[in-house]
């Protein structure tokens, strides 16, 4: 779904470039070298574009967002000489669709911008986070730039005086000023408009609903959910709401299964469970989750299982639930798992990023999570083109992103230092410590 995210005065980064994501992206780094942020700039703006509110103001303290304050963000805090921190997300989408922009108009193709780059800035008056400078492009055009204060501005569109711009959350349109609305606006002009309501509602859904996120720490299953317990779309960002979710009915490609089928289909297949199902109690108004082992008892209570169990199941819930073409953003999916299981993980993230067509954006700490994933490019389940992975380092006050090129044999051309050397480092210190 993107192709790239570049952040500039955001936390440790002064200026990240454009950092390449694939359909398999997988951050890698020390602890506390800015990893998480990468996911945090993106689900902030999801929460954002789901906001309710009036203002152009940007959501960053909510459930999968945890970034406070302006200073807590703007790259050296207070020390920063421009007071406004960016965010530019680039899709790897098609860029022309055809859409009717009129209940009376002829469906048309419409050129959709291909990169949104806001900027934040903290407003004197209402002192929230607020757009200072919002655009769109498409290639080396600007469909659209607006700046508060400046006015709006486009390589495309001609200028004139019967517009001005507005925000839908963060996002910039065209709508019509006080000028326009008296003296009516031209037929070409509301085609003008419409096409910028168009981009700014595509954008808006793109991010809003097609962006999930699996937090770092899922709380356990519940022992049981009541009958008529519902839970949304977004169900949880630790899994406490699987139970519920596992109620529905609904089917998701490719196989048409149902998530409970969904679930039983991956975890029988690397043996982790024989399968799960949903018991109800005896008066009908309880339903538990029960685990059947694969050589061993039956019908136990999820809950009471181990700690794995519970950190597992709502990753591989949330990844076959995801819409076609949304971007999974999981964070340190290896935590409790035994080292097998989190090289399965990256088997069901490899079948979600080929096979579900959907992009997942992976932080993590698991050295073998990504040994996985070097086998199976190596192997040809998976194209290298399709993963990118990103090594993240502190370089003094600042913090670095850099893809590290792997090649069809599932080999890094250019080892990073300290880059999972721990392995290496661990076996040499017994080496020599063993008597000769």
């Amino acid at each position: 779904m993107f192709k790239s995210i570049r952040l500039e005065n955001f936390k440790a980064y002064r200026d990240t470039g454009d950092v390449p994501l694939a359909p398999l992206t997988i951050v890698v780094g020390l602890n506390n070298s800015g990893k998480s942020t990468l996911l945090n700039a993106i689900f902030a703006l999801k929460r954002t574009a789901q906001d309710a509110a009036p203002t152009a103001a940007l959501v960053t303290v909510a459930p999968g967002v945890n970034l406070n304050g302006f200073y807590d963000i703007l790259h050296n805090g207070e020390m920063c000489e421009d007071k406004t921190f960016s965010i530019s997300l680039a899709l790897d989408l098609p860029t022309e669709t055809v859409v009717q922009l009129g209940a009376d108009a002829k469906p048309e193709k419409v050129q959709v911008p291909d990169r949104l780059s806001v900027s934040f800035g903290l407003g004197e008056k209402t002192r929230d986070i607020e757009v200072a400078k919002a655009r769109f492009s498409l290639g080396s055009a600007k469909v659209l730039e607006v700046e508060r204060g400046n006015g709006w501005f486009s390589d495309v569109l001609q200028d004139t005086d019967a517009v001005t711009f507005a925000f839908r959350n963060f996002i910039p349109m065209l709508v019509l000023s006080d000028k326009g609305r008296s003296t009516g606006p031209s037929q070409d002009l509301m085609n003008v408009l419409a096409k910028s309501s168009f981009h700014a509602f595509l954008w808006n859904h793109w991010i809003a609903s097609l962006v999930h996120s699996i937090g770092p720490l899922r709380k356990r299953v519940p022992w049981s959910a009541s009958v008529g317990a519902r839970a949304p779309s977004e169900f949880g960002e630790g899994g406490e709401d699987l139970i519920a979710a596992l109620r529905r009915d609904e089917r998701y490609p490719p196989h048409n299964r149902t998530l409970a089928e969904c679930l039983n289909y991956w975890i029988s297949r690397k043996k982790i469970l024989g399968r799960i199902h949903l018991e109800p109690d005896k008066t009908n108004t309880v339903h538990k989750l029960l685990g059947d082992e694969i050589e061993g008892p039956e019908n136990i209570n999820v809950a009471g299982m181990g700690e794995g169990i519970s950190q597992i199941l709502p990753i591989i819930a949330r990844s076959y639930a995801a819409s076609p073409h949304s971007c999974l953003l999981v964070e340190q999916p290896e935590i409790h798992l035994h080292p097998a299981l989190q090289a399965d993980m990256a088997d069901l993230f490899i079948d979600i990023a080929t096979t579900l067509q959907r992009q997942v954006i992976v932080e993590t700490h698991s050295e073998h999570l990504v040994l996985r994933v070097r086998r199976r490019i190596a192997e040809g389940t998976i194209d290298p083109n399709d993963v990118s992975i990103l090594y993240v380092e502190k370089q003094g006050a600042e913090s670095k992103v850099r893809r590290l090129d792997i090649n069809k044999r599932g080999h890094f051309d250019d080892w990073p230092e300290g880059f999972f050397d721990e392995a290496y480092q661990e076996a040499m210190a017994l080496a020599m410590a063993t008597p000769k």
